[in-house]
């Protein structure tokens, strides 16, 4: 029987503090052979030399393109390699990567198609600030409640997703946004009809580092919804009957 691919996408950003204690981490998948692919999205630091020597294979943008760009470059390289299971893990080391193994037991387990972790199902969320967390659960009850009427909440910011090779190729071909790219994957892979699962996911944030992509959070909150509505109409015309 041969062994599957699974490729570990590590999209990065000035990430030389963290990248090799992250690379280090990722656990062996039993009857996978492991590609870390991490994709340098401009770096100015040493991020790409430290992940090369720590035996990742290395794809860089000539300049910062932001995260959708940059995911979307990592899913080319996952999908032309043949890879049947795609992790998405942070460079930042915010989640460990010990869970990749749990998550992909479980997903093949239940026959889904991809299964995200969720923050807030998890009591192992540290230094999760008050604003940061009602922040995270009004997006993602908007999205989950009253956009996709699901039965559960998901976690629509969460980074830490692992898919199959056949969502792979659909959100290659149909994912468009680069600042709510994570709530845009989630809607589109939804109304498509994938099955998706979700698990806890402990997650450890570092006091000391400002986000890059939330500057203001009342603007953030109103920029998602706003581009998160115009995913579902879009999605719910062309996706669904």
């Amino acid at each position: 029987m041969s062994s599957k691919k699974i490729c570990i996408l590590i999209p990065a950003f000035n990430e030389e503090r963290t990248i090799s204690e992250v690379i280090s981490k990722i656990p062996k998948i039993p009857n996978h052979l492991t590609t870390i692919l991490v994709v340098d999205d401009g770096s100015q630091d040493n991020t790409k030399k430290i992940a090369e020597k720590m035996g990742a294979v290395v794809i860089s943008n000539r300049k910062n393109a932001g995260l959708g760009y940059t995911f979307k470059r990592g899913l080319r390289y996952a999908i032309k390699m043949g890879a049947d299971i795609i992790v998405i893990l942070d460079a930042d080391g915010q989640y460990d990567p010990v869970e990749i193994k749990r998550f992909v037991k479980v997903l093949y387990e239940n026959k889904g198609d991809i299964i995200v972790g969720n923050r807030i199902l998890s009591s192992s969320v540290i230094n999760y600030g008050i604003m940061r967390k009602w922040m995270n659960f009004l997006i993602s009850f908007f999205i989950s409640k009253i956009l996709l009427k699901n039965k559960f909440i998901f976690d629509t910011q969460t980074s830490f997703r692992v898919f199959n090779k056949r969502v792979a190729q659909f959100l290659l071909s149909k994912l468009k946004g680069t600042y709510n790219y994570a709530q845009e994957l989630l809607i589109l892979t939804y109304l498509k009809g994938f099955k998706i699962l979700q698990l806890p996911v402990s997650c450890y944030y570092y006091r000391h580092r400002k986000s890059r992509l939330i500057q203001n959070i009342p603007l953030h909150v109103i920029k998602v919804v706003m581009k998160s509505l115009q995913t579902y109409i879009k999605g719910k015309f062309s996706l669904t009957d």
